[in-house]
């Protein structure tokens, strides 16, 4: 599936009632598929970028209700963005995902959002964009080869 940066492709599950809002901004277009398809499956309208400008322009255009940001977007573009779309709207739920494995720790430690390691349980992600889900922050991270567990800072 290609995502091109300047056209943002989004599916969404039919349901009845409102229609819970993603940003996903992630830089490779396989994840960003992957992302856009599951969130269409639970539910959500998924907007997709590659690019913080296109982020930024989608964010101020439409009511998301989370984002999803690649916390590894070159020059620290995604904790960028995660920062900027809280000042805009402190109460955005925001999702930072990464495949670095030092890199995830000082994100954490910012309080931007939930993190999630890549690579993650398809269920690890449900439970954090689900509408339910509310309280402290989650920092998901693998704690060996076969697993992932949960923390709550």
């Amino acid at each position: 599936m290609h995502i091109d940066a300047a056209k943002p492709s989004c599916y969404t599950a039919p349901m009845d009632g409102p229609v819970p809002r993603a940003l996903i901004v992630e830089g490779d277009p396989e994840m960003s598929g992957l992302f856009q398809r599951c969130l269409g499956l639970w539910g959500w309208h998924a907007d997709c970028s590659r690019s913080v400008q296109t982020a930024l322009e989608l964010f101020r255009r439409n009511r998301h209700d989370l984002a999803v940001c690649d916390a590894d977007l070159p020059a620290s573009a995604g904790i960028f963005l995660a920062r900027a779309l809280l000042k805009e709207r402190p109460t955005l739920r925001v999702v930072l995902v990464s495949d670095d494995p030092g890199g995830l720790d000082p994100v954490a430690r910012a309080g931007l959002g939930a993190v999630l390691r890549k690579p993650f349980d398809l269920g690890a992600l449900k439970a954090l964009v689900q509408p339910e889900h509310a309280g402290g922050e989650t920092y998901l991270r693998e704690s060996d080869a076969a697993a992932t567990h949960r923390e709550v800072l």
